[in-house]
């Protein structure tokens, strides 16, 4: 859709062209793989946790730490992007690992449980990094873009 010839205050919200540094923000996604990641978690916490190596309140605390960055998520904040990243690196590589040492010795559904688990925080974490190189690519965009008009500005100075 083109809107070089209709001014932006004209336009619907909904309808306004992204910034291009949110051409590459996949935060949205991001937030709902934790969501369901943490739904299945707290499903699942009262059928599984004698199996687990940590104490319930452990388990707990690290659900409602997926529920807050979830939430903190946005495109605005370099950090909470980062956030996203550490907490899908360290969960995915959590529950794998719960898979791969607990296999044959885990009751099956645990073990699918914990392989769902650490493939959409795979899926997080891969969504999690493109934004944050979206990020770093729009803010080099933006740099570049702001020199290039102010020569260009600065060179219509002098020839007037």
């Amino acid at each position: 859709m083109q809107f070089d010839d209709i001014e932006e205050n004209q336009l619907p919200k909904h309808k306004l062209p992204r910034p291009e540094a949110l051409n590459h923000y996949y935060g949205d996604t991001v937030r709902k793989l934790f969501v369901v990641s943490g739904i299945i978690m707290l499903a699942s916490l009262p059928f599984f946790n004698t199996y687990l190596p940590v104490p319930a309140y452990i388990s707990l605390f690290a659900v409602v730490v997926i529920a807050l960055v979830s939430g903190f998520t946005n495109p605005m904040q370099r950090w909470a992007t980062m956030l996203d990243i550490l907490v899908s690196l360290i969960a995915c590589v959590t529950f794998e690992y719960s898979s791969v040492v607990g296999y044959g010795i885990i009751p099956p559904a645990l073990f699918w449980i914990n392989q769902l688990l650490a493939l959409l925080f795979f899926i997080a974490l891969y969504y999690s990094t493109k934004s944050y190189r979206g990020i770093l690519v729009g803010d080099y965009n933006t740099k570049q873009r702001r020199r290039i008009e102010k020569e260009r500005r600065n060179s219509i100075q002098y020839r007037k």
